[in-house]
């Protein structure tokens, strides 16, 4: 064991065995060891599952959509209840107004995600 290996740079020989810590270390057993910290570090990162968040927008629109098709259900029940006479005229076209008003506003919000 005459001298040191000609592959390894003259700088980082210099550096391994000038740091006091690194010194007393195998450099190539601690860079075994480090590569296999490294390797394990990435295989659990790709086996970590990523859980898909949930689209609030697409939530928002289909929440919309069925609002939409509440209030229209609403109605026509409304307009059942009004042609077999079990409602006043007056509270008919009160509860048909506030449904309309609704219906407007949901179908104007509705609107804004096809635009």
């Amino acid at each position: 064991m005459g001298g040191l290996p000609t592959y390894h740079p003259e700088w980082v020989i210099r550096f391994w065995f000038g740091t006091p810590g690194l010194r007393e270390l195998n450099p190539h057993y601690t860079l075994f060891f480090l590569a296999i910290i490294l390797l394990v570090v990435i295989y659990f990162k790709r086996k970590l599952v990523v859980v898909p968040q949930p689209d609030v927008e697409e939530n928002r629109f289909k929440h919309l959509l069925t609002k939409k098709n509440v209030i229209e259900k609403q109605m026509a029940e409304l307009e059942l209840r009004r042609e077999q006479n079990n409602i006043p005229e007056e509270q008919y076209k009160e509860k048909l107004k506030e449904f309309q008003k609704h219906l407007e506003q949901t179908k104007q919000e509705l609107h804004q995600f096809t635009l």
